[in-house]
């Protein structure tokens, strides 16, 4: 399958896909154990780059945060080190911890290389009862009925599938050309989800609650900074996610002719 929208705004690099789904598809990669920690994004690499097929599953994923990310429960509570650990990492570590014992301790397992950035925290959060009231309360969960989750290149959509979140991979023009044409076709000025998320949330689970709306919107990603270091150059410095459930990019589809990706303005400034 091709995408007709990515073929008009020019996209650098093609669409992937996000398909959710009981059979493992053959040739896939992905981790195999849930031991260490790697990130969901560095294994986007080879889906963008090399337009190869990753596969993830609950008991292979090893980022808590990941396991939030791609809907398979809540990472952050159900698995260790804990919500409390969380807390205190994405806010200020050990300034705010509750159990700053327990934190230390925490923090004394890593290696020396990250220990300072445990220590003194990401600062994704200003203090840690925000971190945890996230985390807790505000951050949409889902427990996936089926086993994987897939990311694949847009072109391998077999015919009649649909996929669960379709991701562009765009740069700032590419980007502005996106979002005035998602803008044209809306009547409110707030039209983009930018939310407080890792890079594999923006493109997992908001888009998830996005396709439950009657009128969903697109979902803006790779906003933070520990996505970012994980992906490859040019995207790690100069790219963006923008990330859509199937029913807004039907939605795409049927307001694509005489639409701002096919107006003068655009072609004249993609030549």
């Amino acid at each position: 399958m091709d995408s007709k929208i990515a073929n008009l705004l020019g996209c650098s690099f093609k669409p992937i896909v996000l398909v959710k789904t009981n059979e493992k598809p053959d040739g896939a990669i992905g981790p195999k154990s849930n031991k260490g920690r790697s990130c969901i994004m560095s294994y986007l690499n080879k889906v963008i780059f090399d337009r190869q097929t990753v596969v993830f599953e609950k008991n292979t994923t090893s980022c808590n945060g990941g396991l939030t990310g791609l809907g398979f429960g809540n990472g952050f509570k159900d698995g260790e080190p804990g919500i409390d650990i969380y807390a205190s990492f994405l806010s200020t570590g050990l300034k705010d911890a509750k159990d700053k014992k327990n934190y230390q301790k925490f923090c004394s397992e890593k290696p020396p290389a990250v220990r300072d950035m445990f220590e003194c925290g990401e600062r994704i959060y200003s203090n840690y009862n925000q971190a945890y009231e996230f985390m807790d309360k505000k951050v949409p969960i889902y427990n996936n009925p089926e086993k994987y989750v897939v990311f694949k290149p847009f072109e391998d959509l077999k015919d009649g599938e649909i996929a669960d979140s379709i991701i562009f991979i765009v740069n700032p023009m590419e980007l502005s050309v996106l979002l005035q044409f998602d803008t044209s076709l809306r009547d409110e000025v707030n039209h983009v989800m930018t939310p407080q998320s890792s890079a594999c949330q923006s493109i997992g689970i908001y888009v998830f609650d996005e396709a439950e709306k009657e009128d969903p919107h697109g979902v803006l990603g790779l906003l933070d900074l520990a996505g970012r270091r994980a992906m490859k150059e040019p995207i790690k410095s100069q790219y963006f996610t923008f990330a859509i459930p199937w029913k807004l990019y039907l939605k795409y589809l049927d307001n694509v002719e005489c639409s701002y990706l096919d107006g003068p303005v655009w072609k004249s400034m993609r030549k």
